[in-house]
């Protein structure tokens, strides 16, 4: 994808419905979407720079976000991936201005606001998500099921949600993540940065893997910090391994 900002409610053409919340950039089993090209109308339309060259994929559905913050009429889901196989890629772009909520008190309404994936075995590399919000489960990602989520070189900022601001990881989910920077996120209830394990706790065959120099910076949420484990983990500071039942949750 070239450099620009694109939103779930309008295909290449222009088409589709304006507005529509539940529309969202769905992920196809085994194809890659990359950004960070320069695009038509560049010397070099295949030059790639994913920072000189920003690919934005936005939620603000009507330009009208003030701040950072998301609006209530944004995306529910920016991107959606379902069912998909370990060759599904989502690299180079940037994630920003979920609103994942409804009436409706279902998980499908209200969590995974950047991401939503179920499922699926899924690699996000060199990603940024900013502003999402979910007033569930994750305000950025949002993984639950059979898969793998692997998060590589990804940052993560101003992201909020109830459980797991930036990432949310359900039970028997399992996921890797390396060389992320998590900073500035919060979660009214548990794991500011990360929610590992489920909503009320468990982690029944969670497993998580944070390799290299991952870094968890100023999350917050209202029972102790950064976050919160609900299996065996270990801490994105460089802190203690977490035994379900004896250190509880984490600060970072």
């Amino acid at each position: 994808m070239a450099a620009g900002r694109y939103t779930p409610d309008r295909d290449a053409a222009g088409l589709a419905t304006p507005f529509d919340r539940d529309a969202s950039f769905v992920l196809v089993d085994g194809i890659a979407l990359r950004g960070g090209y320069a695009g038509i109308g560049s010397p070099n339309p295949d030059a790639r720079d994913v920072a000189a060259y920003v690919t934005v994929l936005s939620g603000d559905l009507r330009g009208n976000d003030v701040g950072g913050y998301p609006n209530s009429d944004n995306s529910r889901h920016i991107v959606s991936a379902l069912g998909v196989g370990a060759c599904t890629v989502l690299e180079g772009v940037t994630v920003a201005g979920a609103y994942a909520h409804a009436t409706a008190p279902d998980v499908l309404s209200r969590s995974g606001g950047g991401i939503y994936s179920s499922n699926a075995s899924l690699r996000i590399e060199r990603c940024v998500f900013r502003g999402c919000y979910a007033s569930w489960y994750g305000g950025a990602v949002y993984h639950s099921g059979a898969g793998t989520i692997t998060i590589v070189s990804c940052y993560f900022e101003q992201n909020t949600s109830d459980r797991g601001g930036a990432v949310f990881v359900g039970e028997s989910a399992q996921a890797e993540v390396r060389h992320c920077t998590i900073v500035r996120n919060f979660a009214s209830d548990r794991g500011g940065g990360l929610h590992l394990g489920g909503g009320d706790g468990g982690g029944i065959g969670l497993e998580l893997h944070l390799l290299g120099e991952s870094t968890l910076l100023r999350c917050l949420h209202s029972h102790a910090g950064g976050a919160d484990f609900r299996g065996d983990g270990r801490r994105s500071d460089g802190g203690p391994l977490l035994r379900p039942g004896v250190d509880g949750s984490a600060g970072g």
